[in-house]
């Protein structure tokens, strides 16, 4: 406090504490305090680079908390430039992956997933596939692929970032693979691994002082993964920290997945009105806030409360806008989530004509599902031998490693990794191993 802002070495110094508060008030929730700090620190040592580009990043993130999406935006351009001038790979792929996830909150999924393209080339010409700073990329970009509901590469993509971050231990990052994964597993119907991912989360995070931006999303998920099982009061209860059915407005630092969840809820106990209440008061937080990824399923839900309370033209209208928003940038899991009631109003939207091309699409996506779900039984069970050697095959080891640790030959070991891919209907290592977890043969 007493060190004159005058003096160059002093100036430095405060920016690098400024700085320092900033990155803590970030990890408390606190997006005021982050600007506050954030832009002292920017103003107190604007030539200082090394660490410019995290400020940037930390205020993006602020402003992102406080509704002003177009700041966050700029803010994370340009931190990812400076930290691609300093080859800080760290920074540059962190910052890609937030600034992906920020246009996919936009609802702008195509302009994400060009982001995340982007930083997959990196990753690759930088040689960092193997390296945990790229843990984030691939979730990022796997929870993107789940949106469009190309399931198998989504938990390819997702399982890639969560072993990259469990080698690096970073908290936040793992507890975001956890969550993506679980919500590829939910929406692949596997629900023994998405129950086992939500407690893996849930215990890592238990005794940390996780961000709400971090936590909220999960309880949402949880509530959500409960109501699909007819859970409610459990669901009611994972529901309650955030108090969801409180009347106001939505706060910007809490995320729209418990609000869902919450008017899921609702809808689910049969009280429809609060549900439509909730989401009212989210739509209004998705304009406010710029968070438009949130339209659509509140669209898709607003059709399914019109549906159980029989208005037919209700139902079709609110459908007709949620298809409008999705199709464009291809959110297709929304639409598939709420399973046969869904199904039957695409159908009636096709008896009159509503996006025609957008709804086919669907309703064939719907078939495929079904398709899925019945290759999701295995004809003839594996051997003991044959799970000895898939769950070997699932950590990676090769033929000869494999071979050395079960006392077995090699040929003996392609013999069983032959019936292996038989048996799950799969023609490498890695089908091989996501098939037996969609099965669930293998922990996530």
């Amino acid at each position: 406090a007493d060190l004159d802002e005058r003096v160059p070495e002093n100036r430095l110094l405060l920016g690098r504490t400024a700085a320092t508060h900033a990155l803590v008030a970030t990890l408390q929730d606190n997006p005021h305090t982050t600007l506050h700090y954030t832009d002292r620190a920017l103003n107190l040592a604007s030539g200082e680079t090394g660490w410019r580009s995290s400020m940037l990043l930390a205020r993006a993130n602020a402003y992102y908390l406080l509704g002003d999406v177009t700041a966050s935006v700029a803010d994370l351009l340009e931190a990812i430039e400076l930290a691609t001038a300093r080859k800080n790979h760290l920074l540059a792929l962190v910052e890609m992956a937030k600034l992906a996830q920020t246009y996919w909150m936009q609802g702008q999924l195509n302009q994400a997933g060009q982001v995340c393209q982007a930083g997959l080339r990196f990753i690759d010409q930088e040689g960092l596939t193997r390296s945990t700073m790229s843990a984030h990329i691939f979730t990022t970009w796997g929870a993107i692929l789940c949106e469009k509901s190309d399931l198998d590469r989504a938990a390819e993509f997702v399982l890639q970032g969560l072993e990259l971050s469990r080698t690096s231990h970073d908290l936040l990052d793992q507890l975001f693979a956890y969550r993506s994964l679980a919500r590829v597993r939910l929406a692949q119907h596997n629900l023994p691994a998405t129950e086992e991912l939500i407690h893996q989360a849930e215990d890592l995070s238990q005794g940390n002082a996780v961000p709400i931006q971090h936590a909220s999303p999960l309880i949402g998920l949880k509530a959500q993964f409960l109501i699909q099982q007819g859970r409610l009061v459990e669901a009611e209860y994972a529901l309650r920290p955030f108090n969801p059915h409180e009347e106001g407005d939505i706060p910007c630092t809490q995320h729209g997945r418990v609000y869902l969840s919450a008017a899921q809820l609702r809808m689910a106990q049969g009280d429809f009105p609060a549900a439509e209440r909730t989401l009212d008061r989210l739509f209004e937080f998705s304009q406010t806030s710029g968070q438009q990824r949130w339209v659509i399923p509140i669209h898709t839900l607003r059709a399914m409360l019109w549906l159980a309370r029989q208005d037919l033209p209700q139902a079709l209208d609110a459908l007709a806008t949620a298809l409008e928003r999705a199709e464009p940038e291809g959110f297709i899991q929304d639409f598939l989530d709420e399973g046969e009631p869904m199904i039957r109003l695409l159908q009636e939207a096709v008896r009159r004509k509503i996006r025609p091309e957008f709804v086919q699409l669907l309703l064939s996506r719907f078939s495929s599902e079904r398709s899925s779900e019945k290759s999701n039984v295995l004809i003839e069970p594996l051997s003991q031998r044959e799970l000895e050697v898939l769950r070997l095959v699932a950590e990676g080891f090769s033929n000869q490693e494999i071979a050395a640790r079960l006392y077995l030959s090699v040929p003996t070991v392609k013999f069983h990794t032959g019936n292996l891919y038989s048996k799950l209907g799969v023609k490498s290592r890695t089908a091989a191993v996501s098939k037996a977890r969609q099965l669930g043969l293998l922990s996530a």
